[in-house]
């Protein structure tokens, strides 16, 4: 069975101001509008670089709603999104308004292959902005020139990281990566821990060069509130799924479904998915 899931077409991240959000990632990500418009009343805009078709960031707005503490809540936690010059990015970062650093640049994964520092974004919403120093012999990844700027991981918090990886190879032929424990700096930041405490950190490929990570978080960690600022669902190219509950949703025409097929489902720990028929490698 083959990967039947990726690449990651969008991310969209619920905030209480539109256009201070857009704002922010305009100015630190040179992110444009893609589209705009209106959906049961509230605004949304699609954010990316421009002419992208996956990687993008779609915005909608919820004026007054709570703002959970990053990675404090359970569910899609976070977007990585792939950047040239972590520390330029870090630099760049300071001065937006509208992000907060949270970990400056450092290196990451085996032997320092990436370096990368984490922020909270306009919605709460966590974000690692990831350089790739070393290409990864394991990971099949976006080269910089087509992923620059784009989400190419989104990172799940999880209080069963066997239940949720099952949810993505089971229902869609996504091979499971790595699984280890790591000392997670935002994580152990969070939770006022120890620097050196580990957290089961499981990673699954999906097609398109992009990657599902799974944290597993501390029994501290909940449910975000319905209808709270944050990520809110992540969509994704595939074929009609057959995992979980699914329902169909109305045809569209602006990305990420460009007129395609699209239906939503829930996956463990109320994660909301869409899956829009279009081609993987977009």
């Amino acid at each position: 069975m083959g990967i039947d899931l990726g690449p990651i077409l969008a991310a969209t991240v619920a905030v209480r101001d539109l256009d201070r959000a857009a704002g922010a990632y305009r100015a630190l990500l040179g992110h444009e509008e893609l589209a705009a418009g209106t959906d049961q009343g509230g605004r949304w805009l699609v954010m990316g670089p421009p002419g992208a078709r996956w990687g993008l960031v779609r915005l909608v707005e919820r004026a007054g709603a709570a703002r959970p503490a990053t990675f404090s809540t359970l569910g899609w936690t976070a977007l990585e999104i792939l950047v040239a010059d972590a520390d330029a990015t870090y630099e760049r970062c300071l001065a937006v308004e509208g992000f907060q650093v949270l970990q400056r640049p450092a290196g990451v994964g085996g032997g320092g292959a990436l370096r990368a520092l984490q922020v909270a974004g306009p919605g709460g919403e966590g974000i690692y902005l990831t350089q790739v120093v070393t290409p990864s012999e394991r990971f099949d990844l976006p080269s910089l020139a087509a992923g620059e700027h784009r989400v190419y991981v989104v990172v799940v918090g999880t209080h069963d990281v066997e239940a949720t990886r099952g949810f993505f190879e089971s229902g869609f032929g996504a091979p499971m990566v790595t699984d280890h424990g790591l000392p997670v700096r935002v994580l152990n930041q969070a939770y006022e821990l120890p620097a050196d405490t580990l957290h089961r950190i499981s990673t699954v490929q999906l097609a398109g060069s992009t990657v599902i990570e799974i944290d597993e978080y501390p029994s501290a960690a909940g449910i975000r509130p319905p209808g709270s600022t944050g990520i809110t669902s992540v969509t994704l190219a595939g074929s009609r799924p057959e995992a979980g509950s699914l329902r169909p949703l109305p045809v569209r025409a602006e990305p990420p479904y460009w007129g395609a097929s699209a239906w939503a489902l829930s996956g463990p720990f109320r994660l909301r998915l869409e899956v829009v028929a279009t081609e993987r490698h977009v």
